[in-house]
């Protein structure tokens, strides 16, 4: 859930960007750092001067005091616990949009007028495009959304917004006690929530909570909470405001992806037990009917008959052929891939793979070319027989859908870093942006309509899943018109015999 967690406090964080507090005189007695980056006043310049001298415009400043006076002796003030945009003055004078959060603690000459302000100076300049980025993430808000609390140190007294009755969904009325919120807090979250709202003032960086609120298990709620602690002029902790906001469809949202996540895990695994299953139930009668047709072929046929067990021999081969690499891929999948890693000599194993497709690329009039560094001594650590499989896989593919007397080309370098690679690169037709980007999917024999070459399809994606299992990566590139290159890289291995231990690498 931290994907989660960072966004509800970038919300808090963006709702919560200053914080200001003023006594029943509308002098200023808390001026938060981030109120320093909003409206250029510093702290010792702001705290105990009316706030009317310092950010709002000559021609507010009768009704803000009026606002005041009228709370005081009413109890009412119509900008009170909501949402507001006004315009406010900086230090150097330019006027700018803000958006408040006005609410009031205690009563008569005791009270306390608090407020958060933001900054909306972008955000008005460019309304739809904030609109659409905030649909995108889901920080759409509005003053329901959204509940404060704010805790005198000293008195032990909580005050609780209207906005913060309306998320609990009861009368704000009825929120008459220090403790009043844990009593609507699922059971399970209620210590937590305690210690948040009631325990130890912290100094330093804000308290940070998720709690649920109490309900049947579908209507249950999600909140994030942040609060900070602010201390009067001798630095001590006199006040403690919370923020919660209701993060509910996030909350389910992630719910909702992880247990898919658990499904489409739970899914694959069992694909992958019933493929290897099934691969060896398959290859039991497919061996009996290869034997069977082996047999057949050492016996004195007609022309007819010996192609007919011609045919049934490589169709026979080719099915096993599919079967093991299926075999191969579950077994990846699954985590059960049986390897022997030992030291290996690259370049041996490339000249093996070379000898291999050289008659194969005679026929087809194609030239190889093998590029090694000046010292041949390249080391990695591998399973000999795998890494042999997949640069058999590509050097293959390359006299396969290479043209007609093109070239293939075996590249072998170490890198800076402590990498070596070897590089397969034909000069075929090559491949578009869209099918390499199904290059190693299972069974997508890409282009295998313009083609006569057979194939399973298997072959990339057991190479590059091998690769990864032996530590090492497999990636293409590729140019239409111009051919493909495939990139096997693994880890060089020092010290062992045959190795350039000591050795500074060359690009």
């Amino acid at each position: 859930m931290v994907d989660g967690e960072e966004r509800t406090r970038e919300i808090l964080e963006a709702t919560a960007e200053a914080f200001i507090s003023i006594d029943a005189a509308g002098v200023v007695t808390i001026w938060d750092p981030r109120a320093t980056e909003t409206f250029g006043w510093a702290r010792d310049e702001a705290v105990g001067r009316p706030l009317t001298e310092l950010l709002i415009p000559d021609g507010s400043r009768e009704a803000h005091d009026r606002g005041r006076r009228r709370y005081l002796e009413t109890g009412e003030g119509p900008l009170l616990n909501r949402r507001v945009e006004v315009t406010a003055v900086h230090k150097d004078g330019h006027r700018f949009p803000v958006e408040l959060v006005i609410w009031p603690a205690g009563s008569g000459p005791e009270t306390v007028f608090n407020a958060f302000a933001h900054d909306i100076s972008e955000r008005r300049g460019n309304e739809e495009a904030v609109r659409a980025s905030n649909e995108r993430l889901g920080l759409a808000l509005d003053a329901s959304s959204m509940g404060y609390w704010d805790r005198d140190l000293v008195s032990g007294q909580v005050v609780w917004s209207e906005a913060l009755a309306g998320l609990l969904g009861v009368d704000h009325a009825s929120l008459d006690h220090d403790l009043a919120l844990v009593q609507h807090v699922h059971p399970q979250d209620r210590e937590a929530v305690t210690r948040w709202v009631s325990g130890p003032a912290g100094r330093g960086g804000p308290e940070e909570l998720q709690f649920r609120l109490d309900g049947p298990e579908e209507t249950t709620r999600w909140m994030s909470g942040r609060a900070r602690v602010y201390a009067d002029d001798n630095g001590q902790p006199v006040r403690k405001v919370g923020v919660v906001a209701d993060v509910t469809g996030r909350q389910r949202a992630e719910q909702a992806i992880e247990q898919a996540k658990l499904d489409a895990d739970r899914a694959n695994l069992a694909k992958s037990e019933f493929l290897s299953k099934m691969s060896h139930e398959l290859r039991t009668p497919l061996n009996a009917i290869l034997g069977f047709g082996q047999l057949l072929e050492l016996d004195d046929l007609t022309s007819e008959q010996s192609e007919s067990v011609h045919h049934m021999l490589r169709g026979g081969r080719h099915l096993l052929e599919l079967i093991n690499e299926v075999l191969d891929i579950s077994r990846i999948e699954s985590g059960n891939l049986s390897l022997s890693p030992e030291p290996v000599d690259l370049l041996e194993v490339v000249k093996d793979i070379v000898d291999l497709i050289r008659p194969l690329a005679a026929e087809r009039q194609l030239t190889i070319q093998v590029l090694a560094p000046p010292d041949p001594d390249l080391t990695v650590q591998a399973d000999r027989q795998r890494l042999k499989q997949v640069l058999l896989n590509l050097a293959s593919n390359a006299v396969k859908y290479n043209r007609h007397a093109g070239t293939i080309r075996v590249a072998c370098q170490a890198t800076p870093d402590g990498r070596v690679v070897v590089a397969v690169q034909d000069t075929g037709p090559g491949l578009s942006a869209d099918k390499m980007a199904r290059l190693f999917n299972p069974f997508d024999r890409l282009g295998a309509e313009e083609t006569q070459v057979q194939g399973t399809g298997m072959g990339l994606a057991l190479s590059k899943g091998l690769m990864e299992a032996m530590g090492g990566d497999l990636t293409a590139e590729s140019v239409e018109g111009k051919g493909t290159t495939f990139t096997v890289e693994l880890a060089e291995l020092a010290g062992q015999p045959g190795s350039r231990s000591g050795v500074p690498s060359r690009s």
